[in-house]
C-alpha cells in the first residue's frame, strides 16, 4: 500500500540518519558546529530520539546496560515502558532487537529530563580534584570554576574562570566539549589543560590524545605534546611548557605576553584582589618565568624591573 510504503521509507531514512550521527560521534573529534546540528536533529522529531537510542543500544552494549540501570532506578511511572530490560544481558542475540527497543524506551524517557548543571569551584590557592559521573577526572586550579552538564548523547563543561585539567573517560559516541568563552574544545577521550587567562585569551595544552579548538572563525587540532593560544579570534600554536599541563602550578612562563596574563595567574593564589589598568594590562609585554604563587615576590619584581606603581587600597592591590 502506498501509505505503508511511505511510512517504511520514512523509518528507514530516520534510522539511516541516526546511524550517520553515531558514525560521526565515533570520530576523533566532534566539533561544536556538528553538536548544534545534532541537537537540532534530536529536537526536530520524537522519532529521531527513539531511532538514535535504538542505534546506540545496538552500537554499544554498555549503553543498554546503563539504560537498564537508569530504568530500574527511575520512578515507577517511567519504568512501565521498559520492564523487559530486567532480563539478563547475556540472553541470546535473537533477543537483541527487543532489548534495543527496551533501551530505546529508557533512553528516550531520559532525553526529556533536562540536564541539571552542577558547579564546582575553588578559592584562591586551593586546588581540587573531582571525579565526574562518567569517570572523567577534573582538576581545578585556584580561584577557578566550572559548570558541568551531561546529556545522554553529549557531555559539556563551561570553564567560567581560572584553569582546569581534564582526563576524559573515552566514549566512542558521546562527545565531551568545554566552553571557555572565546573558544570551544572538543574531544572524545584524552587528557588536556585549559587556562582561561581573560575573556579573550585562552591557552590549551594536550597531555594525551587529541583535541579540536573551535572559535568564531577557525579550527585547530592539537595532538599530545602540543599547545595553543586562542586570542583575539586567532588560534595559534605555542611552545608547550611543563606548567601548561599542571593545574595550580606555582610558576608561569611568559614569552612576549601581556601583563594581564600574569595578573590572571597571580589571582589564582592571592587572597587580595588585584586590579590593573586595562591599557597597561594589554600593552606591557613580559618575558620570563614568574613565581605566581608568591604574590609579594612577584609584585616586587614588577616594581623594580618594570617601574610599575603598586599600592594597596584596603584589600585591593592596584598596579598602575
Amino acid at each position: 500500500m502506498p501509505g505503508q510504503d511511505r511510512l517504511m521509507r520514512s523509518i528507514e531514512q530516520t534510522n539511516a540518519e541516526a546511524a550517520g550521527w553515531l558514525d560521526r560521534m565515533n570520530r576523533s573529534a566532534f566539533d561544536s558546529v556538528e553538536g548544534a546540528r545534532f541537537d537540532e536533529w534530536m529536537r526536530a522529531d520524537p522519532r529521531n530520539r527513539e531511532a538514535f537510542a535504538e542505534m546506540a543500544a545496538l552500537w554499544d552494549d554498555r549503553l543498554l546496560e546503563q539504560a537498564c540501570v537508569a530504568v530500574r532506578e527511575a520512578p515507577a511511572t517511567e519504568r512501565v515502558a521498559a520492564r523487559a530490560v530486567r532480563r539478563p544481558l547475556s540472553r541470546p542475540r535473537r533477543w537483541l532487537p527487543l532489548a534495543a527497543s527496551a533501551a530505546a524506551a529508557a533512553v528516550a524517557a531520559l532525553l526529556f529530563i533536562p540536564a541539571i548543571p552542577v558547579s564546582h569551584q575553588t578559592a584562591p590557592g586551593v586546588m581540587r580534584t573531582v571525579a565526574l559521573s562518567d569517570g572523567t577526572t577534573l582538576s581545578l586550579g585556584g580561584n577557578s570554576a566550572v559548570t558541568v552538564r551531561y546529556w545522554p548523547w553529549r557531555r559539556e563543561v563551561e570553564l567560567t574562570r581560572g584553569e582546569a585539567g581534564f582526563d576524559v573517560s573515552h566514549s566512542s559516541w558521546r562527545s565531551f566539549e568545554v566552553d571557555a568563552g572565546s573558544v570551544r574544545i572538543g574531544v572524545l577521550g584524552t587528557a588536556f589543560h585549559i587556562d582561561r587567562l581573560s575573556q579573550h585569551r585562552v591557552s590549551v595544552a594536550v597531555a594525551r590524545g587529541k583535541v579540536r579548538l573551535t572559535d568564531a572563525a577557525s579550527q585547530l587540532d592539537l595532538a599530545a605534546g602540543e599547545a595553543a593560544l586562542a586570542s583575539d579570534s586567532v588560534l595559534r600554536r605555542i611552545p608547550m611548557d611543563p606548567e601548561h599541563v599542571r593545574p595550580g602550578s606555582e610558576w608561569f612562563v611568559m614569552r612576549d605576553a601581556p601583563l594581564g596574563d600574569l595578573v590572571a595567574k597571580m589571582r589564582r593564589f592571592s587572597d587580595a584582589s588585584i586590579a590593573v589598568d586595562g591599557t597597561l594590562a594589554d600593552d606591557l609585554r613580559l618575558t620570563g618565568r614568574f613565581r605566581v604563587s608568591a604574590t609579594e615576590e612577584t609584585l616586587a619584581l614588577l616594581r623594580k624591573g618594570y617601574g610599575l606603581d603598586i599600592a594597596r587600597d584596603g584589600d585591593v592591590i592596584r598596579i598602575e
